[in-house]
């Protein structure tokens, strides 16, 4: 198995799918309604994620279309701890955060520790639209890996080290 960073391709132009999947990112799915151990946002409360996302759409008049884009990370490694994945998330959100709204989480409900990501679609800096195009995925992806793989040298250190 290798490292997967898959963008979902799903509509999400209705108000209900945003508010679903948002729900559904910060949600343990183990022990509802709780909510995941770890989760987090840049440039948004990811407690009031629905609300701060809507109020920067509707301030540059563009409530239309997909609403939000969603991503899953799971790196291949499977001794990855809950917290370890959480800085990840964040600086993997980093990315985005110079212009958009991104909130994530790590999901402990499956045998796979992976993270999930909501962006808002548009810009809190400009109004624009998220857009990107094969080049920029690529670039992304290349991010993500990178950082993955420092991740799983610092652990492998830490466990070499006996920490």
């Amino acid at each position: 198995m290798a490292d997967i960073i898959k963008i979902v391709n799903a509509d999400y132009s209705r108000i209900d799918a945003m508010q679903n999947l948002i729900k559904y990112i910060i949600t343990d799915k183990e022990r509802k309604p709780l909510l995941c151990s770890y989760y987090g946002g840049i440039n948004i409360d990811p407690l009031n994620a629905f609300n701060e996302m809507m109020y920067v759409k509707k301030y540059f008049r563009k409530t239309a279309g997909r609403l939000v884009r969603h991503f899953i990370v799971s790196p291949e490694a499977d001794y990855f701890m809950p917290r370890e994945l959480y800085y990840l998330a964040y600086r993997i959100s980093s990315y985005y955060s110079d212009k958009y709204q991104i909130m994530f989480s790590v999901h402990e409900n499956t045998n796979h520790l992976h993270l999930h990501f909501v962006i808002n679609t548009v810009s809190f800096l400009d109004g624009k639209m998220f857009s990107e195009g094969p080049a920029d995925h690529y670039r992304f992806r290349q991010y993500v890996l990178n950082l993955i793989d420092e991740l799983d040298r610092d652990v492998a250190y830490q466990m070499a080290m006996g920490d």
